[in-house]
C-alpha cells in the first residue's frame, strides 16, 4: 500500500478530488501502525472497523462530527498522539482542526462540529 494506491482508492471509492486524495493518502501513511492496518482492511473489505481511542470511534466521529471516514481515521491517530489537545478540539469544535503532532503538522479535518453538550455542561453555563 502506497500513496498512489490510497489516493486512487479515495478518489474512486470515496469521491475525493485527486489533489485532496493525494494529500490525505500521505497523512494516512503516517498513521500509527495499528490504524494503518485497519485502514488497509477497510480498503479491501469496505467494512469500517470498530476501533476506539479515548472514547471515540470511527462511527462516532462520522455520525456526530460529520467527518469522512478517512478524516475519522486521521482524528483517531491524533487522539493517539495528542489525546488531551484532540479531545479539547473535538469538544469545542472548530471549522478546521490544525494540530502539531510529530508525524503531521497539517490540517486534519474540515467542518468539525462541537459535540452535543451534556446536561451538566448546560447547567454550568447557565449558572451565574
Amino acid at each position: 500500500m502506497d500513496v498512489a494506491d490510497i489516493a486512487n482508492w479515495l478518489a474512486e471509492k470515496q469521491n475525493y478530488e485527486p489533489a485532496k486524495a493525494i494529500m490525505v493518502a500521505k497523512k494516512i501513511l503516517k498513521c500509527a501502525p495499528q490504524l494503518l492496518a485497519h485502514f488497509d482492511n477497510w480498503m479491501q473489505t469496505g467494512v469500517l472497523p470498530v476501533i476506539e481511542v479515548e472514547g471515540f470511534t470511527l462511527e462516532r466521529l462520522i455520525a456526530e462530527y460529520q467527518m469522512k471516514p478517512a478524516g475519522a481515521f486521521l482524528t483517531l491517530d491524533w487522539l493517539i498522539d495528542e489525546p488531551e489537545t484532540a479531545k479539547q478540539a473535538l469538544r469545542e469544535g472548530y471549522d478546521q482542526i490544525i494540530y502539531s503532532s510529530p508525524k503531521n503538522v497539517e490540517q486534519v479535518q474540515e467542518g468539525v462540529k462541537p459535540a452535543p453538550k451534556t446536561d451538566e455542561q448546560s447547567k454550568e453555563e447557565s449558572t451565574p
